[in-house]
């Protein structure tokens, strides 16, 4: 699930749409854990596996309404299916029951029950108070995060602490100084972050933003100190957000373990999730230690005005102490009022008409007071909103809110529920103090945000679907992106076009585990920032470069600083020679005329269905075989069913290579390659394939040479010695992916729209006449190169080919050092970087409102010296990266677009190709997401002849 609490913050005003955004965190446990739980995991399993099969019929725990008891076991198998979505499953559960009660029983002789019951809660946290207190496994779950504070002590420790602090709570001077403290907090840092989001038409963390508000807040009115999380831009107090974040987590993931002696072996042995934990708590003990060194160090006439300097009066309370009470504060101050609000908000984005009800009362409250909505709320305009009141309470049930009538002229008020029945600021003896004081700091921040600006959740709010939670001593939205990664991995192209397309700058930031983050772009203004005006930042990197060096080696597309240098200077010298040129004329001629032309002219006379696009796969890698190495592999000879090993293994190679980028865990694709087996074992074998092939090129190279010395691509490289035979080897698959794989994509999917558009062939043919007759050639003789450069409609044709299908649809680079991207994006030291040509050709802002449709006459416009003539326009590179830009731009660009033409104009002139199923665009053929864009099943087509 993704991270709701993203939101695009919008200006009243404006009725602009909404962006999604999406990010998520996993919390794994290391593979210790695993090894020492894995033989109970056995037994469970097969204890369970017996039990369930000694009857077809329903067990008895199946009919039980409670949680299900197994013997010896308890109620661990359900638990463990279920711990991932603990809140939920037991609300199902204990909704069955008929008291809302269920007994619990876990092994370690851990028994207890559960309880929804109003009567139930009253009586434990009022009636029988004395009777259940935290207890010491709840207090040393919790010892070392919160020590003994408020929150995790009881007896004279707690009433100690809860007498002083109801002192300060009580007083008319705090809630002045909330009040005072949250305004100032909102009009000098909140709102011009909010009011910049909207100049900027940014996406928010509107969850962190509040954290960041709640935790200055909470430490300015409770220790009199300004930790400035939202100074600036709002980024600072990072460490210590996350560790408190981190600490909150973990530690309250200490409950959730089947057998609790667990996490002590790890905190004993300072592995995993403890490590983690301790060194969190070491940041969170060190930032409340300032605080408390702060608060000593201030002699000024302010001692005793807050909470903390209250307890710093007490001779008996030790420094560690004082950083527990520090702690607790902490976190009743700050995650969960910012919790509360963070849920409130994404519950009311799916409730416009709860909506208007509070801009209305907020208008009426407005109209009395005789202020604008640049005023903030006095305390008393606060207790008169009596809506907000309730919508806040009924968001804090998650429920849609239902204010109560009272009698007397239909004045609608908020009416307290009973506390038992709403537990949401405990009960009893141990109520929570700042209740009030969290009222009116949530209604504070509502109003004035709801009064000023539109929030919407990026994706739709819907009830039945609540953003997924992290279950810490406050509920999260849980941020990240793996869930919704992997339920559209197999249509990644499509999902992350459809993120991009509503993204205010087309720019959406992505975080997977092992610490993986990036950002995936289609802004132009971004791909030029990366590709060229700081093109030294972002390099391919270290992690591109592993999961494709199996099969690319550091071959050109593969490799980074001096060794890439090296390979584009020698292979640039070549592609701008007139003879290469004319090499390529030639031998894509031939190659026509010879093989590919015959191949179709006898599938057209038998009427034969054929695959056009391994025909086209065939045909390039026979050309660019010969163009870069002058080796005839003849895939294309006689039958056109020659070199199928290597023609499969090379398919396999890129596209099980590809798949290492789609992997959730990054490390997963290296354990299977450590034992060889599934994919990474296919894959092995595919590249031994692969290096055979490529390793008989340059045997036949290095043996013809005498006779050809220095005439083609390879020949170039071979004549640097220090070039090992393994390196010219990746040179070679680096060649033939560029000349195989890319063209024969293009002309593929080319050949796939070009049928449903008749319109566009018919121009085609047109223009080709006009050559035809100008030339006094007929269609039996090929075409010059001077020919093919006069198609200029033709070649806005494949230009608009290219647009939508390209090739290479995804290209990914690492940034070395922090940046910000043009459009504002921050991007951190080790991210990966992707650019998303798939996506930019179905962008609005980019191609305008016609962006998804196949129309050449977008590339074309009149020439400049008059007359009427129509010619090809180049576009910007960054706008249409295709062929990549700056300082990597593909050398072969002009090549690829000669050899296309040609094919195309040959086959065009003389054959009407059609694709078996209908080609619908709205239902193109389902693509393989390899290095390159091929379709799944190929392209079946008939030949006619014209």
């Amino acid at each position: 699930m993704v991270g709701i609490s993203r939101v695009l913050i919008k200006s009243k005003r404006d009725d602009g749409g909404f962006v999604p955004l999406h990010s998520n965190i996993i919390n794994m446990e290391i593979l210790m854990s695993l090894i020492l739980i894995f033989p109970l995991f056995l037994f469970i399993h097969y204890f369970f596996f017996l039990h369930s099969t000694k009857s077809k019929s329903k067990s008895k725990f199946e009919s039980e309404p409670g949680f299900k008891n197994y013997p010896f076991l308890g109620t661990i198998p359900e638990f463990l299916q279920n711990r991932h979505r603990f809140l939920d499953w037991s609300t199902e559960v204990l909704s069955r029951c008929p008291t809302n009660t269920a007994i619990l029983i876990r092994p370690g002789k851990i028994k207890g029950f559960v309880t929804a019951n109003p009567a139930n809660v009253e009586h434990m946290l009022k009636t029988n108070f004395d009777n259940y207190p935290k207890g010491t496994r709840f207090i040393s779950f919790l010892d070392d995060f919160l020590g003994r504070g408020i929150f995790n002590s009881e007896g004279e420790a707690w009433r100690a602490q809860r007498k002083i602090a109801s002192y300060e709570f009580n007083t008319r001077s705090l809630r002045n100084f909330v009040m005072e403290t949250a305004a100032v907090e909102l009009r000098t840092r909140f709102i011009p972050i909010l009011q910049r989001a909207v100049a900027l038409d940014l996406v928010l963390d509107l969850q962190e933003l509040l954290e960041r508000f709640t935790f200055d807040n909470i430490c300015k009115v409770a220790f009199n100190v300004d930790p400035g999380c939202l100074a600036g831009d709002g980024s600072s107090g990072t460490e210590f957000m996350k560790a408190f974040e981190e600490a909150a987590t973990l530690s309250s993931g200490r409950f959730l373990y089947v057998f609790p002696w667990i996490y002590k072996m790890k905190k004993l042995l300072r592995i995993g999730s403890e490590l983690k934990l301790q060194k969190s708590i070491a940041i969170v003990h060190k930032f409340a230690g300032d605080i408390i060194k702060s608060r000593m160090e201030d002699k000024t006439d302010k001692k005793d005005e807050d909470l903390l300097s209250r307890f710093m009066g007490k001779p008996e309370y030790s420094p560690e102490f004082l950083r527990d009470i520090a702690i607790s504060f902490i976190l009743a101050g700050r995650d969960t009022t910012s919790s509360a609000l963070t849920w409130f908000f994404w519950i009311l984005s799916s409730h416009p008409e709860v909506e208007q009800k509070i801009l209305d009362e907020l208008t009426a409250i407005r109209l009395s007071s005789g202020k604008s909505h640049q005023d903030f709320y006095s305390f008393d305009e606060l207790r008169q909103m009596h809506y907000l009141h309730a919508a806040i309470s009924e968001g804090l049930r998650l429920y849609p809110p239902v204010p109560e009538e009272e009698s007397g002229g239909g004045k609608v008020v908020y009416r307290p529920e009973n506390p038992f029945k709403f537990p949401v600021f405990h009960g009893g003896p141990r109520i929570c103090l700042g209740k009030e004081m969290a009222y009116t700091q949530m209604k504070l921040v509502a109003a004035t945000i709801i009064e000023k600006f539109k929030v919407e959740v990026v994706g739709a709010a819907e009830e039945k679907n609540p953003p997924e939670h992290v279950l810490a001593l406050t509920i999260r939205m849980k941020d990240g992106t793996l869930p919704e990664f992997l339920l559209n991995r197999h249509r990644f192209l499509e999902w992350s076009t459809q993120v991009l397309s509503h993204c205010p700058t087309n720019t959406a930031v992505f975080r997977r585990p092992g610490n993986i983050h990036g950002i995936i772009t289609a802004n132009p203004a971004n791909v030029e920032y990366m590709l060229k005006t700081n093109f030294d930042n972002y390099p391919k990197g270290t992690r591109f470069i592993s999961l494709l060096q199996d099969f690319l080696g550091r071959g050109i597309f593969n490799s980074d600083g001096e060794a890439w240098r090296a390979q584009r200077k020698t292979a640039s010298y070549e592609f701008n020679t007139r003879s290469l040129r004319n090499f390529v004329m030639e031998t894509a001629t031939v190659e026509l005329h010879t093989r590919f032309i015959p191949i179709l002219e006898t599938a057209a006379d038998l009427d034969q269905v054929i695959d056009f696009q391994e025909l086209l796969e065939r045909y390039s890698f026979d050309n660019i075989c010969k163009v870069a190495f002058n080796v005839d592999p003849g895939c294309l000879a006689g039958d056109g069913n020659s070199g199928s090993e290597f023609m499969a293994a090379f398919e396999d190679a890129a596209t099980l290579s590809s798949g290492r980028f789609m992997y959730a865990f990054p490390g997963l694709y290296k354990i299977k390659k450590l034992f060889n087996f599934g994919s990474e074992s296919k894959l092995q074998k595919s590249i031994s394939t692969v290096h055979k092939f490529a390793g008989h090129i340059i045997a036949s190279r290095m043996e013809g040479r005498a006779k050809n010395p220095d005439e083609d691509l390879l020949s170039r490289f071979m004549g640097i010695s220090e070039y090992s035979p393994e390196f010219l080897r990746d040179v070679v698959i680096s060649f033939i992916l560029a000349g195989r794989d890319t063209t024969s994509s293009a002309l593929a999917w080319f050949f796939w729209i070009l049928s449903s558009h008749p319109k566009v062939e018919q121009k085609i043919l047109d223009e080709l006449k006009t050559i035809r007759l100008s030339s006094g050639k007929d269609r039996r003789e090929f075409y010059s190169f001077d020919e093919l450069r006069q198609m200029h409609y033709l070649h806005a044709a494949i230009s608009e080919g290219l647009r939508l299908y390209p090739p290479v649809p995804v290209d990914t680079k690492a940034c070395l050092k922090n940046d910000v991207m043009p459009d504002g994006t921050f991007v951190g030291e080790g991210w990966f970087v992707t650019y998303h040509t798939y996506a930019m050709g179905r962008m609005e802002s980019v191609w305008g409102a016609d962006c998804r449709e196949f129309r050449p006459e977008r590339w074309l416009e009149e020439e400049e010296s008059g007359g009427g003539k129509v010619v090809y326009r180049p576009e910007n590179p960054f706008k249409f990266p295709v062929f990549h830009g700056g300082p990597r731009i593909c050398l072969g660009k002009e090549m690829a677009y000669t050899q296309m033409k040609l094919v195309a104009a040959a086959i065009i002139e003389k054959f009407k190709v059609e694709v078996v199923v209908t080609a619908e665009e709205k239902n193109p053929p389902e693509h393989v997401l390899s290095l390159t864009m091929r379709m799944k099943d190929g392209l079946r087509v008939r030949v006619r002849k014209r």
